[in-house]
């Protein structure tokens, strides 16, 4: 893009004379400088603009990030809208601000940039946007000097909420060569509103702090809960509070303000053994040496609920902490909240922690998985492989040399935002298709009353099973709960209906059907009594359910899942249930509960519990049960029992 000539605007309205103080005056803004003017000797130099939001505070959160990805302040102009009382900001060889002064509008702040760069050359420019002006200024920045423009979205600002229009959010992103966002949810979100790319850039940590060999906490050292950062609700905080109280650990909570945001919930956060250590480490490193002591590092996020007040930050946000922690300590993290939330999706796909609802009985089952040894080695192992891959070295000329492109650089981040092909999964391994086989096999043995009756099929992934009930005329439903899979299902069965369906969720506006078929599906679940909730709504008459359950038969089992793999728990948190929990949650929402007089003639369904295996850690052992609201009538089966 050319430039235009903006050369005579500049000159009037930068002139001393009485003629130009009153178009600065009535343009509605002031710009000022707040350190090192711009000498206009130097104007042919070509500079970097960082427009950003409010004023940042360089010991922790957008400030501490942004020194981090440009820790080079002879090389950029900062410009921002917005101050706070207690600005002391350090960003940038010159720092410009445009204060306000009337009713903004886009005029004004077009006039307010040409003073305020006063003909400086501009090379590129990096927009953060947070307000309306944050956009007005880069949008008018791009077109006086006519320099390419990259946006990086940290947070939400129109999506929930409504912070930049959505004519100017979308006219910010047609002017970007290339635009990022904090997470994977956010990109997404924003490329089906818009229609633009949108790539995925994560909040990096410092290569100086990465831990790269895996952490370790003596054996015999005291369990010790911790809680870093901000906590954005005092709807968070309060169900924070329920949630903990009951437990037996002190939660140490470092927070990089010196004063708490919720000071009415003072002696309730105390009472619920939440110790508040207001900005007591002022510099990284003396906070990563005290995190060396703890065990598990809590995440508050939102739950996603009419009363969350927080839900851009919930749904949207990557806390940039939990990040940090992972890949500088390598804690193991668990975040309370909703599983849709990006600090939950970031957890589930790397598998560095868990992730449960506000509920005490929930968190404290959360930690105890977490304190166990096993995960303790587990997910301090990964957190150590992973750690390089969130450097933040280069990452500014990364983001120059991406807006460049027109494109990312690079790869890098690539393998955080999407998940594996359906081509490279397991379904389509030889000991998978021999699985189904047997399964097929069995189906057909059984002879089910299925004539005349409206069929689901739950987790259909890419349909292995779905022909089954298609060549038989059978009136099928198919679905799965991740996208890519629903378009696999969609072009393989153009003539049958496809539904995206979440069992974790409940299923409000599916009309029930006759029967429900969900084999391998149940033990993907984070939540087994809500998936089983849930199924006994979906059906009218009976559901048809294989699922894997514990070998060993003597405990239920919580387990991470990779998120990225389409074959697994699409929330990445899985379970494997003792076969007694799974009967009598089945018989606690289904009246007759049978099980077949024969098994597949498959090993992974065994005849005899528990299981005998020389590697247990290996072996996957499945059960089949026809869960009926009412009596079954069938040949082939017998009441469940666990003999």
């Amino acid at each position: 893009m050319t430039a235009p000539d903006t050369s005579k605007l500049a000159e009037i309205l930068t002139a001393n004379n009485e003629r130009a103080q009153a178009l600065r005056e009535s343009a509605g803004y002031l710009p000022t400088c707040l350190n090192n003017p711009l000498d206009p000797a130097e104007f042919h130099v070509p500079k970097d603009l960082i427009i950003h939001g409010p004023a940042l505070d360089n010991s922790h959160g957008t400030g501490l990030y942004l020194q981090r990805l440009f820790p080079d302040n002879n090389a950029f102009i900062s410009l921002r809208t917005f101050r706070t009382d207690n600005d002391d900001q350090d960003f940038g060889s010159t720092q410009l601000y445009i204060e306000r002064q009337t009713t903004p509008d886009r005029q004004s702040a077009f006039n307010a940039i040409v003073i305020a760069l006063q003909g400086q050359k501009i090379r590129r420019i990096l927009c953060i946007p947070y307000h309306v002006e944050d956009a007005w200024n880069a949008i008018a920045a791009h077109q006086i000097t006519g320099a390419p423009l990259c946006t990086y979205i940290l947070d939400d600002t129109h999506l929930i909420e409504s912070f930049i229009p959505y004519k100017l959010q979308s006219e910010l992103l047609r002017c970007s060569r290339v635009s990022f966002a904090v997470s994977p949810l956010l990109c997404q979100a924003l490329q089906s509103k818009f229609g633009r790319p949108v790539h995925f850039l994560p909040p990096v940590a410092s290569q100086h702090s990465l831990r790269v060999s895996p952490s370790t906490i003596p054996p015999e050292s005291p369990e010790r809960i911790v809680m870093i950062g901000n906590v954005w609700s005092a709807s968070w905080m309060r169900q924070l509070i329920e949630s903990v109280a009951p437990l037996p650990h002190t939660i140490d909570w470092f927070c990089p303000q010196k004063n708490l945001s919720f000071p009415d919930l003072k002696d309730d956060i105390e009472n619920a053994g939440i110790r508040f250590h207001g900005a007591e480490f002022r510099h990284e490193k003396d906070l990563l040496a005290k995190l060396e002591e703890y065990h598990v590092a809590i995440i508050p996020s939102g739950d996603l609920s009419e009363k969350d007040d927080r839900k851009a930050i919930s749904r949207f946000s990557l806390p940039s902490r939990m990040l940090n922690l992972a890949a500088t300590t390598g804690i193991p993290l668990l975040v309370i909240g909703s599983q849709h939330t990006s600090a939950a999706a970031f957890v589930n796909q790397f598998q560095l922690g868990t992730c449960c609802p506000y509920d005490s009985g929930k968190v404290a089952a959360s930690l105890g998985y977490l304190l166990a040894p096993s995960q303790q080695k587990a997910i301090r192992e990964r957190a150590a492989k992973l750690a390089p891959l969130w450097s933040d070295r280069g990452i500014g000329d990364w983001i120059w040399d991406s807006l460049e492109l027109g494109r990312p650089a690079d790869n890098r981040f690539h393998l955080h935002s999407t998940s594996s092909p359906v081509s490279e999964t397991s379904f389509n391994s030889s000991a998978y298709q021999r699985l189904n086989s047997r399964r097929l096999e069995h189906l057909a043995q059984m002879e089910l009353p299925l004539d005349g009756k409206s069929i689901l099929e739950l987790g259909s992934g890419q349909g292995d099973l779905s022909p089954f009930f298609i060549d038989r005329g059978f009136d099928l439903t198919l679905s799965d709960v991740r996208p890519e899979l629903i378009n696999v299902l969609t072009e393989k069965f153009p003539d049958q209906n496809v539904l995206r369906i979440d069992l974790e969720e409940e299923p409000v506006g599916i009309s029930p059907f006759d029967v429900v078929f969900a084999y391998g599906l149940l033990y993907h679940l984070t939540d087994l009594e809500s998936g089983i909730k849930n199924l006994a709504t979906l059906s009218k008459s009976y559901v048809i359910l294989s699922t894997c359950v514990n070998p060993d038969d003597d405990e239920d089992i919580l387990l991470s899942e990779p998120i990225s793999d389409p074959t697994q728990a699409y929330h990445g948190r899985g379970n494997r249930p003792s076969r007694r929990l799974l009967f009598e949650l089945l018989q606690k929402y289904f009246s007759n509960c049978y099980m077949p007089r024969f098994l597949p003639a498959h090993p992974e369904y065994p005849t005899s519990w528990p299981v005998a295996s020389e590697n247990e850690t290996a072996c996957l052992a499945r059960v089949i049960v026809i869960a009926a609201h009412e009596a079954l009538d069938c040949p082939s089966l017998q009441s469940l029992t666990l003999h």
